[in-house]
């Protein structure tokens, strides 16, 4: 009768034909997680200028989930990676570029004031990482990310609605990129 139901996440093709079968459409379905708790890994802390804004620091974070790496911190296999930017005060001195620790909180697209996790759709989004690169990426659009030593969480939610709860524990370091 024409309605469709997810029950599981993932990609499908729905075919239909006319009962004279003379005609025949198709439609490809995806079916994604309403809800994503991760115990992530840190893969990338750094420092990354200021961009030209006169006052302005910002940091890039990438995590991804804990079973795709060895042991040895590599990437082995395909899956989510989580891409965050934010804005913060000045970093401490060669060799920590380390932000200020505390909570970030979404600001909105092109607000860039300390504090902030950068609203932008290439720098803050989730997205497939694969032999072929980053695929497939979905800003998030609201959130919180928390810094504290031996910890980073993110709590937010992505332009498709899907929720997330990410943890990464362990040391960290931020790096001058």
């Amino acid at each position: 009768d024409g309605k469709v139901k997810g029950i599981a996440a993932g990609e499908a093709t729905i075919t239909v034909t006319t009962v004279d079968g003379n005609k025949k459409a198709t439609c490809k379905v995806t079916v994604t997680e309403s809800s994503v708790t991760v115990e992530a890994a840190v893969v990338y802390a750094a420092y990354q200028g200021n961009s030209n804004m006169t006052g302005k620091h910002f940091y890039s974070i990438i995590l991804v989930n804990k079973d795709m790496l060895n042991s040895e911190g590599k990437i082995i296999k395909v899956g989510p990676a989580y891409f965050f930017s934010i804005s913060s005060d000045t970093p401490q001195p060669d060799p920590n570029y380390a932000p200020k620790m505390g909570k970030y909180t979404m600001g909105e697209a092109n607000q860039f004031d300390s504090g902030l996790i950068i609203k932008d759709p290439k720098a803050t989004f989730v997205g497939q990482v694969t032999q072929q690169g980053v695929v497939d990426r979905v800003p998030f659009v609201s959130g919180e990310l928390t810094l504290a030593d031996g910890k980073i969480t993110f709590i937010g939610k992505d332009a498709n609605d899907v929720e997330y709860n990410l943890t990464a524990t362990g040391s960290y370091t931020f790096t001058n990129g």
